[in-house]
């Protein structure tokens, strides 16, 4: 089964990298746009395949989501013709506001990497150079980029009116760039959320395919341990891939040119993968008789999936796929600090203690998700479940964290919390980042913030220059080397691998 969905991924992603070089809408900007996200879906759908064919399933579903995140995208701006130039002309700045705004943050501590090289060497060109052309640093000038794009994108919305600007609110990134109100626009539903993009350009009523991915493939894009009826089988996770690409295939021959032999070949595949859906077997989810029970090879089998995770980014990057390995960085990074925080308590029963709440944490979050998933008369069977292991995590928790964070803390997901005892204390991941992980305040950025937008199928791979000699700005000139990423790797896993 898995072998045939790999298969019509293949075929369709060739189709749609072929329809992508003919594809015109009426503005230059949007034209570029849609097809930077055809290219990076097309991507990130090969490197899927080839994870999958390594055996490397785990990163595969780590993948899966940005591939889910901007075809649905991709599948909203195209979805109404009229409106696609705007769409796309509204993904565009918010694209290049996020990423202006998470280098700027990282501009603005230099202090953060100033003893890194070949980062700090480069920061001070730049920075210099910023001062000579432009009379103010780098992250100043950044400010001003951050500027424009958040009026470009207003002035978009101001002309098209989709909803009304305050409803941004302290959106400040636009990360809500879709917002549509029937009661401003004057038709079309109301979407204030990717669940809503979802829903509407997909007809998925029950936001299946959403819940996949932004559920239970969400504990692998944050690095949990999860059992290996999960990890072991993407059956589901590449029929799901291979239909999002079957949905951008034909909303992309709305805007393209596609040849009566390609609208053949189109059809053939979508009947496959419509005879494939209707023969795939009832998901399994794991046995939830006595979730909050760890056992004692837990802890083993987590170290190997972080272990496999590393595998998967060394190859990755050693293959150049490096869209995918920008991806997975991200993951990475919150597995491996994972671990280092953890060895970090002070005795052999802290560092169990604290595992114990990382894997209730992602126990609990998986029987949510999959309660979601099941039918009304069905869900009542997960309560004592669900209480069964927030009390366990309650009680794991108490003896470490304070009242008031335990209060605050209502989906019980903050298993990282340290606040009392012996040891080292931190209440967020970026304190704990801070503690355990050589200039960890710089990886928490570049991980966790600058490559979000990769995360989440945001990033276009667009060029981002400071001036007419093409000169690329700092850190987003590096999609070739990725020599930041290697580096903040490297300091992950010193002395834990």
């Amino acid at each position: 089964m898995t072998a045939n969905a790999l298969a019509l991924i293949k075929q369709l992603t060739a189709l749609l990298t072929a329809e992508n070089q003919v594809v015109r809408l009426s503005d230059q900007t949007a034209t570029k746009t849609v097809r930077q996200m055809v290219r990076l879906t097309c991507t990130l759908a090969d490197d899927y395949r080839a994870l999958v064919n390594r055996h490397m399933l785990a990163a595969a579903r780590v993948i899966s989501r940005p591939i889910y995140e901007r075809d649905v995208f991709l599948l909203f701006i195209l979805h109404d013709y009229g409106e696609s130039v705007a769409r796309a002309q509204l993904f565009y700045h918010s694209s290049r506001l996020r990423q202006y705004l998470w280098t700027r943050a990282i501009c603005s501590q230099p202090d953060s990497f100033m003893d890194r090289e070949p980062l700090a060497s480069a920061f001070a060109a730049q920075d210099g150079q910023c001062w000579g052309q432009h009379h103010m640093s780098l992250a100043s000038w950044l400010a001003q980029q951050i500027d424009d794009e958040r009026t470009a994108f207003n002035t978009v919305e101001q002309r098209v009116q989709y909803c009304d600007l305050a409803s941004f609110g302290r959106d400040d990134r636009r990360k809500t760039w879709y917002r549509t109100d029937p009661e401003v626009w004057g038709h079309g539903p109301k979407i204030s959320s990717i669940a809503d993009v979802a829903r509407y350009v997909l007809a998925d009523q029950h936001n299946y395919c959403h819940l996949v991915f932004y559920g239970i493939n969400s504990l692998f894009t944050h690095g949990y341990y999860l059992p290996a009826v999960l990890t072991d089988d993407v059956t589901g996770t590449s029929l799901l891939v291979a239909g999002l690409l079957d949905a951008t295939v034909a909303a992309i021959f709305k805007v393209g040119h596609p040849t009566n032999r390609e609208r053949r070949q189109f059809q053939q595949l979508h009947h496959q993968l419509m005879e494939q859906f209707k023969a795939q077997p009832v998901p399994q989810w794991p046995e939830s008789a006595h979730p909050d029970r760890i056992s004692q090879g837990t802890g083993a089998a987590f170290m190997t999936q972080a272990q496999a995770t590393l595998d998967a980014y060394r190859w990755l990057r050693k293959e150049g796929r490096n869209q995918a390995a920008r991806v997975l960085f991200r993951t990475l990074n919150e597995q491996w600090v994972s671990v280092r925080w953890i060895k970090a308590q002070p005795t052999e029963d802290a560092q169990q203690a604290l595992f114990d709440r990382f894997v209730l944490t992602a126990r609990l979050q998986l029987v949510r998700d999959v309660r979601r998933f099941v039918g009304e008369e069905q869900k009542e069977a997960f309560t004592p479940v669900i209480a069964s292991l927030t009390d366990a995590l309650v009680q794991a928790a108490t003896p470490v964290m304070n009242q008031r964070t335990l209060r605050r803390d209502k989906q019980h997901r903050n298993w990282l919390a340290v606040e009392q005892g012996p040891g080292k204390h931190a209440r967020s991941f970026r304190a704990v980042e801070r503690l355990v992980v050589p200039h960890g305040s710089f990886a928490y950025q570049y991980a966790n913030g600058f490559h979000s937008v990769h995360a989440h199928g945001i990033n276009l791979n667009l060029p981002f220059f400071m001036d007419d000699q093409r000169t690329p700005i700092f850190l987003l000139g590096d999609d070739a080397q990725m020599k930041v990423n290697d580096q903040v790797v490297a300091d992950l896993v010193a002395g834990v691998e």
